[in-house]
């Protein structure tokens, strides 16, 4: 059985409706300081771009590039700015994360937070459409 229309939409309503401490659950980092500190927002923003996903799903499930838009959300999670990337960081713990494997031997440390946050990102977003988002399983 297909995913319906009504289905699509009911699974990413619920994304959308997700506290900011299920997302940091969900995302397997600090939780924020408040609903509307610098790491809730950015998680926030991660939730929406995926229930935006979600909605392009259809009879056929995913979206081909499914892996290619989970990335781009994931890039584009970070602030871009120095301070509001760095507060982003701490509100999250982000300094729990091993940005090694990815980015070798890089000593700056901006863009080394800024691959922690889309480390964080990217996770939350793996997880968020595994949970949500509508298979062509039966129940």
């Amino acid at each position: 059985m297909m995913a319906t229309e009504n289905e699509v939409t009911f699974a990413a309503d619920r994304v959308r409706q997700l506290t900011v401490w299920h997302l940091a659950n969900s995302a397997d980092c600090g939780t924020p300081d408040s609903e509307t500190s610098a790491g809730a927002l950015m998680l926030k923003s991660v939730a929406m771009a995926v229930a935006d996903l979600i909605e392009e799903f259809d009879e056929d499930g995913a979206p081909r590039d499914l892996d290619d838009r989970i990335s781009e959300i994931a890039d584009d999670a970070p602030d871009v700015y120095t301070h509001g990337r760095w507060v982003e960081f701490t509100d999250l713990a982000g300094y729990h994360e091993d940005p090694s494997e990815i980015v070798g031997d890089e000593h700056d440390m901006t863009k080394l937070a800024g691959v922690c946050l889309y480390i964080i990102a990217e996770r939350l977003a793996r997880e968020l459409v595994n949970e949500f988002a509508p298979s062509d399983e039966e129940n």
